[in-house]
């Protein structure tokens, strides 16, 4: 896990090396295709980054860091390439024409959602599960949409 120690701005750049090298420079597949993400900039860095770094706060009247999801930005890309192991609970859900692939790291709490889309799979977010009962969602999803 990448810990925060230090100057938070410098924290943001090793994050942001790190979603590079794993999202940029090259791409990780997922059941043979290339996974993409929002390249739309985002206050100087890509939107799919700035995501799955920040959660949602009403308090804070909008997005702001989770140290939760910036620690285990490293785990995104192997959880992906390493689906098929037996500690990854994988499942579909289609909603309309938009298919999403959830694959749950269930011992870490940790889930990464995939969405399917003409060229392969758009990363949409990957965070940390931190209740008891988000927990038990994802954990029952898995039972009743595994594929």
């Amino acid at each position: 896990m990448l810990e925060l120690s230090g100057d938070p701005l410098e924290y943001i750049e090793v994050l942001y090396t790190h979603f590079t090298r794993d999202f940029i420079d090259t791409k990780p597949e997922f059941e043979g295709q290339a996974v993409h993400h929002d390249k739309n900039d985002d206050g100087g860095k890509c939107a799919c980054f700035v995501h799955i770094t920040n959660k949602d706060d009403e308090d804070a009247g909008g997005r702001v860091m989770d140290l939760r999801r910036c620690e285990r930005i490293g785990w995104i890309r192997p959880i992906i390439e390493n689906h098929t192991n037996t500690d990854v609970l994988v499942w579909e859900e289609q909603k309309g024409k938009q298919v999403r692939k959830f694959l749950y790291l269930a011992d870490e709490r940790f889930l990464v959602i995939l969405q399917a889309f003409k060229y392969g799979y758009l990363l949409v977010t990957a965070y940390h599960v931190d209740s008891d009962r988000g927990h038990q969602r994802f954990v029952k999803k898995h039972q009743r949409y595994s594929i």
